[in-house]
């Protein structure tokens, strides 16, 4: 995916909803974190991190009021909700940004999979009890790894009901996900990694944050020499999407103080 494609996307995340492309920005900071425990080379990170960063485009098809409905949702409006990862992989289906999705073989899943992959199949559990029913490695690694992340993400958020979980109880809780919803083969060197002292990633939702983050995954392809070097129209997307992201920032703070 070229870097104007995503800066069109990711404009679009931040345009449906401000915390829509916040939740976005950390699930692939923590997508990038677990990847690095893990030892996914450099060069398969570009495609981690689109994936991750773009994993909920789909919701932005669905209806506002639905996503952000205070109360339980019926059967109708989760139904719709269900959708947004097929309507998000057929979002970048149609743009020839990525190929078709095929089922994976049992066993025969790529490394890492493109972004198309990874949005298609975000939200399958371990246990194959996620949305389409993929379970075990029929899940491709990158969709596993986000999925793990997308739990990071919400577990670390600030929520109206409740503080965001130490680091503590995310191990508590990776564990009773492991096996379950997360695939043990990264849930449990996280734990460790965990318990050994390693930190939680601050999430990049500041326009600095976004910055670091597309420089370390994606404009230097995990560590290359800039092969998506941005041109002038790019960079002027890139500086109002950070701007935007930015301005979001500081009101937020202004709010809380």
């Amino acid at each position: 995916m070229d870097t104007g494609h995503l800066l069109h996307y990711l404009n679009d995340l931040l345009e449906y909803g401000p915390d829509l492309l916040e939740h976005s920005l950390g699930v692939a900071s923590y997508a990038l974190f677990i990847a690095e425990i893990i030892g996914v080379d450099g060069q398969h990170l570009p495609c981690l991190v689109t994936g991750a960063l773009l994993h909920d485009l789909g919701k932005t098809k669905v209806e506002r009021r639905i996503i952000y409905k205070p109360g339980p949702l019926n059967d109708v409006e989760w139904a719709k909700v269900r959708m947004h990862p097929l309507v998000g992989a057929a979002i970048l289906s149609s743009r020839g940004m990525a190929r078709v999705v095929r089922p994976p073989l049992p066993g025969g899943s790529t490394p890492v999979p493109t972004p198309l992959d990874i949005v298609l199949l975000h939200h399958e559990h371990w246990q194959g009890t996620g949305y389409y029913g993929y379970q075990g490695e029929d899940i491709p690694l990158g969709a596993r790894i986000v999925a793990l992340a997308d739990a990071l993400d919400a577990m670390t958020a600030f929520r109206p009901y409740r503080k965001p979980l130490s680091p503590d109880q995310v191990v508590t809780e990776v564990r009773k996900g492991s096996g379950r919803q997360f695939d043990p083969d990264l849930a449990k060197p996280m734990v460790k990694a965990l318990q050994r002292g390693a930190q939680l990633p601050p999430t990049p939702r500041t326009a600095n944050g976004l910055i670091e983050l597309l420089y370390r995954s994606l404009l230097t392809r995990g560590g290359g020499m800039g092969s998506m070097a941005l041109d002038r129209r790019n960079r002027e997307r890139l500086l109002a999407l950070v701007l935007a992201l930015d301005a979001l920032s500081s009101g937020e703070k202004a709010m809380r103080s």
